[in-house]
C-alpha cells in the first residue's frame, strides 16, 4: 500500500510523525504497565488528585503504539492483530457501560486495589478513543472502502484526537466537566496526552498515504478543521451545561435545606409547647382541669396542625383531652399498643426528652402523628404522659407552602411511610434534580425529598449552551465550506495550466490523429469495394444457386411424374401375365413373374414417394394454421391402418402456428402411420401429440410405445430411402422420416427421435413461434 510514495513531497517531520506517535503511545503503555506492576503510584496518577491509569488502558496505549509501529513498516499481520484486541478492548467496555453489566474483562489481568469507583475500568471516554484507534488501524489494511478510506482514516483520527485534546484542556483548565463524562469515572491526564498522541499519528499517516502528497492530502483540510472547530465548540458547550447544572444542583440543594431547616424549627417549637407544659406540672403539681385545657387550647390555637393535647395517666388512659374535632373516638389506649413507644418515652423521660411516634392513619386518609412527653415528679413518681397528635398535611402545609409555593414539589417519608406531599404541575419525583435529606427530631428518622417543577427549570435554563452549540456547528461548516472553496479554486487553477498543456499535446496528437485516420479511410475506401465485389459476387452465386435448386426440383418433379406411365404399363402387363399364365410355366417361372410384380409395385411406390419429396421442397406461402383442427382433419386418414391396429391415437392442447399447412399434414400423417406400422404385435398401440412453448419456439413430440430405436440409429433413419428392417418384415420405401425431416427444415426448426429398443419411441420438432 505504501511502496510507490512520493516521499521527496512530503516533510520529513510529517512522514516520521506516525512512528513517533506509535512508538510514544507504546512507552507510554509500557511505563504505566511497570508502574501496575511495582505498585508505583506516580506512575499512575502523576499527581495524587488525578485519576489513575487503568491497567487495561495502559495495555491498549502500548498495543496502540505496537500497531501503528507495524503499519508504519508494513507488518501487516502485527498490526491488525494489535488493531483488533485495542478494538475489542473498547467496544467490550463501552458494552458494560451501555447496559450496565460486568462482564469480567476490567480486572482479568491485574487486580486494581488502587482506584475508587469502578476499579479496574477505564473511562467512558478512553473506551470510545481506543475503539476507534483500534478501528483506524484495521481499516488502513481493508479490502474495503478503498476510494473512502483516507476520509474515514481521516475522521477517526480527528475523534480520537479530539477525545485526548478535550480531557487535556481540562486538566489544564482545572475543568472537571472536560475530564469526566457525567457520574463516570475521568480519563487519566498521561491517558489524554497518548490519545493526542495516537490522533495525529492516524491523520498523518492519512497525509503520508495519500497519492497526490501535499494537494492529496490537503483534500481532508476541510474536514480536520471543522472536526476540530466542533470540538472546540463541544468544549464551549459542556461548560456551559456544565456551569448551568451546577448552578440548578446549588438551587435545588438550597432549598432543600431550607425546607430540612422549617421542619425541624417548627417541629421543634411545637414538641417544646407539650414540654414546658409537661415542666409546669413537675415543677407546680397537677393543675386544675380547667387551667389544663386552658393551656391546651391556646396551644392548638396557635400552632398550625396540632390537632389534640391529651393526659395520659400512669395506666396509659386518656384521663384530660383537647381538641379541635368534637370526636375523640380512638384516642384511648392509642399508647396501650405501642409498647415499644412506651418503653422509648420512659427512656427519653429519664433524659428529660420528648418522643414522636411512627405515623398513624387518621381520618380522611391522612396521616397523623404523635408527640409524648412523660411527667416525673422528683418524690411522687411517674404521673403519666403529655401527648400531642398532629395532622401531618395540616403541619406540613403550614411549615412549607410559604416556601416551596407552585416552584418546588416535596415529599416527607417516615422510612417507607408516607407522611406528606406537594406536588405542583408535574409529577417527577424521579427526576435528576430531586435532592433528599434526612430529618433526626425527637427519636423519628424523617427524609423530605424535593425537586423543581418545569416551570421553574425553564426559567433557570439558559439558552446560551444551545446557542454556543448552533453557532459552532454553523461555523464548522462555513469554515470548512470556505476551506473547501479556496481548495478548489487552487485546483482549478492548477487544472487550468495543466489542461493547457495537455491542450498543445492534444493538438498535435489530434493532427497526427487525423492524418491516420485519412491514411484509415482510404484502406477503409478500398475495403468497402473489394467488399462490394464480394457481395456481388454472392449474389450472383446464390441466384445461380437458386436456379439450379430450382431446375433440379423440377427436375425431380417431371422424372418422377414421367416414369408413373410406362411403369403403370409395365406393371399392368406383369399382373396380367401373372393371372394367364398362373400354374401353366414351372414354379421357377412363376416365382419369377411374382418377383417382377413385386418389384414393379416397390417401384411405383418409391417413384409416387420422391414426386411427393419434391413437392415438399418448394417453399409455399405460410399461414396461420390450428393445429389441433389440422390433427383432427388428419387422423381420419389413417382410419384403415387406425381400426386394423386398434391404435388409440389422441392429442394435447396444440398451438396455432404460422405453417405451409400442406407440409404440416404430411408432418403429423408420417410421424402417426411410422408409429402404428412399428407397433409391438403383443401391445395395443397407443400414440400421443403433444406441444408446449419452449422460448421463441414451440416443441412438438409424438410418443408412442412401439418397438423402438436403437440411439445409434437416431441419425441414420431420417436420410432417404434408409431403412432397419427388412421389406419382409415391415413395408415402406424408407422416405417417409426423411420426409418430415424436410418439412421441419423448410419451417425453420428441427426434429429428433429420443428411444430405446422395446421401449417405444418419442419424435421431437420444433416451430419458430409466432404470436397471432
Amino acid at each position: 500500500m505504501f511502496k510507490n510514495l512520493k516521499k521527496e513531497r512530503i516533510p520529513a517531520l510529517l512522514n516520521r510523525l506516525p512512528l513517533a506517535s506509535g512508538i510514544f503511545s507504546a512507552l507510554l503503555g509500557l511505563v504505566v504497565i511497570a508502574g501496575w506492576h511495582t505498585h508505583n503510584i506516580t506512575l499512575l496518577k502523576l499527581f495524587p488528585s488525578f485519576e489513575a491509569m487503568r491497567y487495561n488502558a495502559a495495555l491498549g496505549f502500548f498495543l496502540s503504539g505496537i500497531g501503528l509501529i507495524s503499519a508504519y513498516l508494513d507488518l501487516r499481520r502485527h498490526a491488525r492483530i494489535c488493531a483488533a484486541t485495542v478494538a475489542a478492548i473498547g467496544l467490550l467496555t463501552l458494552f458494560e457501560y451501555i447496559f450496565g453489566v460486568d462482564i469480567g474483562i476490567d480486572q482479568l489481568l491485574f487486580k486494581d486495589t488502587v482506584s475508587g469507583s469502578f476499579p479496574g475500568r477505564m473511562a467512558p471516554s478512553t473506551a470510545l478513543g481506543f475503539a476507534f484507534t483500534g478501528l483506524s488501524l484495521l481499516l488502513i489494511y481493508s479490502p474495503f472502502w478503498q476510494r473512502q478510506r483516507s476520509i474515514i482514516l481521516g475522521l477517526f483520527g480527528s475523534i480520537v484526537f479530539s477525545v485526548g485534546f478535550t480531557a487535556l484542556f481540562g486538566y489544564v483548565t482545572g475543568i472537571a466537566a472536560f475530564i469526566a463524562w457525567s457520574e463516570f469515572i475521568a480519563m487519566a491526564a498521561h491517558a489524554s496526552a497518548g490519545f493526542v498522541a495516537l490522533g495525529a499519528g492516524i491523520i498523518a499517516f492519512v497525509w503520508r498515504d495519500s497519492e497526490a502528497g501535499e494537494m492529496g492530502a490537503l483534500r481532508w483540510l476541510p474536514g480536520i478543521m471543522g472536526v476540530c472547530v466542533i470540538t472546540g465548540t463541544l468544549m464551549l458547550w459542556m461548560v456551559a451545561e456544565a456551569q448551568e447544572i451546577s448552578h440548578i444542583d446549588q438551587t435545588v440543594s438550597s432549598k432543600t435545606d431550607t425546607v430540612k431547616d422549617h421542619i425541624q424549627d417548627q417541629t421543634t417549637a411545637r414538641v417544646l409547647a407539650l414540654v414546658r407544659m409537661a415542666n409546669r406540672w413537675e415543677t407546680q403539681g397537677r393543675p386544675a382541669r380547667a387551667e389544663w385545657e386552658s393551656d391546651a387550647n391556646l396551644y392548638l390555637e396557635h400552632y398550625a396542625g396540632l390537632s389534640s393535647i391529651r393526659w395520659i395517666n400512669p395506666s396509659l388512659k386518656t384521663q384530660w383531652s383537647v381538641s379541635k374535632k368534637e370526636d375523640l373516638s380512638g384516642l384511648d389506649g392509642v399508647l396501650g399498643h405501642e409498647s415499644d413507644l412506651y418503653w422509648a418515652l420512659i427512656d427519653q423521660g429519664k433524659r428529660r426528652e420528648a418522643v414522636i411516634s411512627q405515623s398513624a392513619p387518621a381520618a380522611g386518609g391522612e396521616r397523623s402523628l404523635t408527640a409524648s412527653v412523660l411527667i416525673s415528679r422528683d418524690g411522687k413518681g411517674f404521673e403519666g404522659f403529655i401527648s400531642g397528635t398532629f395532622n401531618a398535611n395540616e403541619l406540613f402545609d403550614s411549615v412549607l407552602l410559604h416556601e416551596v409555593k407552585d416552584n418546588y414539589s416535596v415529599a416527607v417519608y417516615n422510612g417507607n411511610d408516607e407522611l406528606y406531599r406537594h406536588s405542583g404541575k408535574t409529577f417527577e419525583e424521579n427526576s435528576r434534580w430531586a435532592r433528599e435529606l434526612s430529618v433526626g427530631l425527637y427519636g423519628a428518622d424523617w427524609r423530605v425529598r424535593v425537586w423543581p417543577e418545569a416551570e421553574l427549570l425553564n426559567s433557570l435554563k439558559s439558552p446560551l449552551p444551545n446557542v454556543v452549540l448552533a453557532a459552532g456547528l454553523s461555523a464548522s461548516l462555513l469554515l470548512a465550506l470556505l476551506v473547501h472553496f479556496v481548495q478548489t479554486a487552487q485546483k482549478r487553477a492548477v487544472a487550468a495550466e495543466t489542461a493547457n498543456f495537455a491542450l498543445g499535446v492534444e493538438v498535435a496528437e489530434r493532427k497526427r490523429a487525423e492524418a491516420e485516420v485519412q491514411r484509415h479511410a482510404r484502406e477503409l475506401e478500398h475495403e468497402v469495394a473489394e467488399r462490394r465485389r464480394a457481395e456481388e459476387e454472392v449474389a450472383k452465386k446464390a441466384s445461380e444457386l437458386e436456379r439450379s435448386n430450382s431446375e433440379l426440383e423440377h427436375f425431380a418433379y417431371v422424372a418422377s411424374h414421367d416414369l408413373q406411365e410406362p411403369l403403370r404399363i409395365i406393371n399392368g402387363y406383369l399382373q396380367l401375365l401373372a393371372r394367364r399364365y398362373k400354374g401353366k410355366l414351372d414354379d421357377s417361372a412363376d416365382e419369377f413373374i411374382d418377383f417382377a410384380v413385386e418389384g414393379g409395385k416397390r417401384m411405383q411406390r418409391m417413384i409416387s414417394d420422391l414426386l411427393t419429396y419434391s413437392r415438399v421442397g418448394r417453399i409455399s406461402d405460410f399461414t396461420h394454421v390450428d393445429c389441433s383442427d389440422l390433427f383432427d382433419r388428419t387422423v381420419p386418414n389413417l382410419k384403415a391402418s387406425i381400426e386394423e391396429s386398434a391404435a388409440v391415437v389422441t392429442r394435447g392442447e396444440l398451438p396455432r402456428v404460422l405453417a405451409i399447412e400442406q407440409q404440416l399434414e404430411h408432418l403429423f400423417q408420417n410421424l402417426i402411420s411410422n408409429a402404428i406400422k412399428y407397433r409391438r404385435s403383443d401391445t395395443q398401440p397407443s400414440i400421443h401429440v403433444s406441444a408446449e412453448q419452449r422460448g421463441d419456439e414451440w416443441l412438438f413430440s409424438c410418443s408412442d410405445n412401439g418397438i423402438g430405436i436403437d440411439p445409434k440409429y437416431s441419425e441414420r433413419i431420417f436420410v432417404m430411402f434408409e431403412r432397419l428392417h427388412g421389406k419382409d418384415q415391415y413395408s415402406g420405401t424408407g422416405i417417409g422420416l426423411a420426409l418430415c425431416k424436410k418439412v421441419v427444415t423448410n419451417h425453420r426448426g428441427s426434429i429428433w427421435v429420443e428411444s430405446r429398443p422395446g421401449a417405444g419411441s418419442t419424435f421431437y420438432f420444433t416451430i419458430p413461434l409466432h404470436k397471432v
